[in-house]
């Protein structure tokens, strides 16, 4: 699940978890020894106990463009028969209109380190995310999501009941580690199910009944441009409890249309309970990470059988894996050296029918091109990338289309990996939602390293700022500044050179519906009673777009976002352009804030690509 800055499960994870767990689950069991109970609620009354339990109110699309709006209703929440319910209820069927019920125990109930545990029966149908998760008491202690972390110790997609997901989301930019149990022939909506998460400084480890299926204790957590906080950050403070029913969204796809299902569905919790330690060790070290870089093959290729020279089980997750979801229907089939993809249904998203190969090893500042011949049974297009699986899907190589013919053509791209090194990159090849259903025909993949970019080493000298922002050339990367894209926005940014100059460039493929869903942030900016500021800025767009900045109070804390440098709107040109605005503090406040903001429009979200860029921001006293 998320939160309110927003957590993001992978768009396509249901059917690509690729686990980054440093430590195998080999038929263990969970041992409550040295434990005791904690907390619990076994849910005996006829309601909920509101001094355990808060009531969460959120608009529909808050988070993960999700179709419920939570309300605090004996509809959507009860307490009967020994269990808690949490239903959801169709508001308006043709309009995807849902209401729905979450909890949470924050500021009551909020622990370190334990066994969290369950009994539930989760819900079936299509469009269903009812999850048992964790979330930092204190989001802001180590920012924003998700620098905080998160812990999701239970996520059953309603299509696919018989799949349970564990997962935590953290870091800078973000990673997670995700595993998965497989019930087989039944499911988790048919019964009752114990699922159990151990957290301990250094570990956490999931378990459904009683049976551990996933571990990890690799992960870290940072701001941009600096260091990674002391390990076991961000999961060595407290959390709280959730328990949720969300409707659509990215992960689980929308219901089905005039779903009958949606008012009889419940998802069930006979208990939570909590078990603790009486002490805890946190003096624990990150294990080192080692990667696993595959080698290239004697002629330079990463790809395995790259030819299709040879017959393979597409249906495994090694080397090529042919993937179906969100509606997609089709087969794929190799012969005379190629591969073919027959498409029946080409489902509701780009990625319903895919054709992947995972593993690939991508060197921090190497050159790469993926290169493929390809052609169609009649004309229409796929798109083609690479992606980071264990990254929250980042792209390194952007989602671009690709016009095929019956004519077999070779196509060529290539690309820089500027992100840390990553051994588990993934190429794809999307060809559901396009417009055509035709069959395509796949030969002479190739990935190889080209080359490698000399990157300037960051000279950033904190005495040589115009004034309170530091960094504001971007000679430190991105030193000092925090970079924000919500779960319904979609964004990357990086410092680049142009010319003799860094500037920031925020790649943009989707607004999100509000101004603040994405944004570049410096904390902790001293201003003084009764001075008068300058903030000045330059930027530029490839698109024709507003922007918004501010100077306003850090409401991180205390959830106060005053104003100080009223919000200044402006309208962005191809060029760069200089932007000022000036103000007179009211009030001392050592720790003010810059924001820039660049979401959604006049409330209109912006779906098509495009990049901003930034330079040179200062902020000095005039009088």
């Amino acid at each position: 699940m998320k939160s309110i800055f927003g957590k993001s499960v992978a768009l396509a994870a249901f059917f690509a978890c690729l686990s980054c767990a440093n430590i195998s689950a080999q038929n263990q069991t969970l041992s409550y020894e040295g434990y005791s109970l904690k907390w619990q609620d076994e849910f005996e009354g006829t309601q909920l106990n509101r001094k355990d339990w808060n009531v969460e109110l959120h608009q529909r699309g808050w988070v993960n463009n999700e179709m419920q709006e939570y309300v605090d209703s004996a509809e959507n929440i009860q307490v009967k028969d020994g269990k808690l319910i949490l239903r959801p209820v169709t508001k308006n069927a043709k309009k995807n209109l849902y209401t729905s019920g979450r909890v949470n125990t924050q500021g009551k109930h909020d622990f370190k380190y334990g066994i969290f545990e369950c009994r539930a029966k989760f819900p079936a149908g299509k469009g269903f995310l009812p999850a048992f998760w964790m979330m930092p008491t204190e989001e802001s202690f180590y920012g924003q999501w998700p620098r905080c972390g998160e812990i999701d110790i239970a996520e059953v997609l309603g299509h696919d009941t018989s799949t349970v997901f564990g997962t935590i989301h953290y870091g800078n930019p973000h990673h997670e580690s995700q595993g998965k149990s497989n019930l087989g022939k039944t499911a988790f909506s048919d019964d009752f199910h114990n699922f159990a998460c151990e957290w301990e400084p250094g570990r956490i480890s999931w378990y459904v009944d009683g049976k551990l299926y996933h571990t990890e204790n690799d992960w870290f957590t940072k701001s941009d441009g600096q260091k990674a906080r002391p390990y076991p950050a961000p999961f060595n403070q407290p959390f709280y409890i959730i328990l949720n029913l969300a409707v659509g969204g990215n992960w689980p796809g929308s219901p089905e249309k005039n779903a009958t299902y949606i008012d009889g569905a419940t998802f069930e919790i006979d208990y939570v309970r909590v078990y603790q330690k009486a002490s805890y060790n946190e003096n624990v070290s990150k294990p080192q990470k080692v990667l696993n870089l595959k080698k290239a093959d004697s002629s330079g290729n990463f790809v395995t059988n790259g030819n299709f020279s040879a017959k393979e089980n597409l249906g495994d997750e090694e080397d090529w894996q042919f993937l179906t979801a969100v509606g997609g229907d089709g087969s794929a089939s190799i012969e005379n050296s190629e591969i073919r993809i027959a498409t029946k249904k080409a489902g509701s998203e780009e990625y319903s029918i895919q054709l992947v190969q995972a593993k690939m090893p991508l060197l921090q500042n190497g050159k790469y091109r993926l290169s493929f011949k390809a052609r169609a049974a009649k004309n229409r297009t796929m798109k083609v990338g690479v992606s980071a699986p264990t990254r929250n899907w980042k792209r390194y190589l952007k989602d671009t289309s690709v016009s095929l013919t019956p004519t077999m053509k070779e196509y060529s791209f290539e690309f820089t990996m500027r992100d840390e090194t990553d051994d588990a990159a993934r190429i794809e090849f999307n060809m559901g939602k396009m417009g055509s259903t035709a069959d395509i025909f796949i030969t002479d993949v190739r990935l190889e390293q080209t080359g490698m970019v000399e990157r300037k080493t960051p000279a950033y000298n904190e005495d040589a700022d115009k004034g309170l922002i530091k960094n504001s050339e971007f000679n430190g990367e991105l030193a000092f500044f925090e970079s924000f894209a919500d779960n319904s926005a979609k964004a990357t940014c990086e410092v680049i050179e142009e010319g003799a100059n860094n500037v920031l460039d925020f790649a943009i493929s989707n607004t999100g519906d509000m101004d603040w869903k994405i944004q570049l942030i410096q904390r902790g900016v001293p201003l003084e009673k009764g001075k008068t500021y300058l903030l000045r800025l330059k930027a530029k767009s490839t698109a024709k777009r507003d922007l918004m900045f501010a100077i306003q109070h850090d409401g991180s804390k205390d959830n106060n976002w005053d104003n100080y440098a009223s919000q200044t709107t402006v309208s962005l040109g191809t060029e760069f352009q200089t932007f000022e605005k000036t103000f007179k503090m009211p009030v001392d406040n050592p720790q003010a804030m810059l924001s820039i903001s660049m979401g959604a429009v006049g409330g209109k979200r912006i779906s098509k690509e495009h990049h901003i860029y930034l330079d040179d921001i200062t902020l000095e006293i005039v009088k």
